[in-house]
């Protein structure tokens, strides 16, 4: 059976994207999910009042965050925040690191082969690696370069038997409509090398976001949505 950290979305092992432009939230809603899942709560609960059941159960498992975008004091207290609102004990294994050095260049197998041996020695399920531009090296995005980096994620993934999510940005619209996948930002190659991508929207200021799978290997994810409170 295939095993899920979070109930029907997250299988283990996968590799899975969470996009859309900057403001969207993207980023919190995981460190959410990760707090979640390192605490084996539930995710997403129901609002007060709300009757009708919106939580997806997860599986307590050992997380690592990776950030290279939001910064140290941002990181610190946005797990720091969520850990006390989830009542999180001490010693909840949800592990985090900010900026660090040296930087994770995920072009490069020997950087990629370090990453592994961290998060096997610890026994992480779930990796967050906030974002794909900023750890893909001197690759391209938008070309064949990213080929071996998508590649060297997917060994990641195979190799350690965890789930890697990482967060990316969505393409900027050029007046045409065309499949949901396309928005995702640069080569093809990215996409393909997926089990799973979110699409993350949200009305500018607005409390509430959309999620939408825009692609998936295993079940199907119906559009879902959250709401900051």
């Amino acid at each position: 059976p295939v095993e899920y950290l979070v109930g029907g979305l997250l299988a283990v092992p996968s590799l899975a994207i969470v996009y859309g432009p900057p403001g969207c939230l993207k980023s919190f809603l995981m460190a959410d999910l990760a707090a979640s899942v390192a605490g084996g709560l539930p995710w997403l609960p129901p609002s007060p009042g709300m009757t009708t059941p919106t939580s997806r159960p997860t599986k307590k498992a050992p997380v690592l965050w990776l950030d290279f975008d939001n910064g140290k004091r941002r990181t610190a207290d946005r797990f720091d925040a969520l850990g006390k609102a989830k009542n999180l004990p001490k010693e909840t294994e949800l592990y985090y690191v900010s900026m660090p050095s040296p930087w994770l260049d995920a072009s490069d197998n020997g950087a990629m082969t370090d990453l592994l041996n961290r998060i096997t020695a610890r026994s992480v399920k779930l990796v967050v690696i906030d974002n794909l531009g900023t750890v893909s090296g001197k690759a391209d995005e938008n070309s064949g370069d990213m080929i071996p980096v998508m590649s060297h994620m997917r060994r990641l993934v195979e190799e350690s038997g965890a789930t890697v999510v990482i967060l990316h940005h969505e393409r900027k619209g050029n007046g045409t409509i065309g499949r949901a996948g396309e928005t995702l930002r640069g080569h093809s190659s990215i996409e393909a090398s997926l089990d799973l991508a979110l699409l993350v929207s949200r009305d500018p200021h607005a409390e509430s976001i959309e999620i939408k799978s825009t692609k998936t290997r295993d079940i199907d994810v119906p559009d879902f949505g959250a709401t900051f409170t």
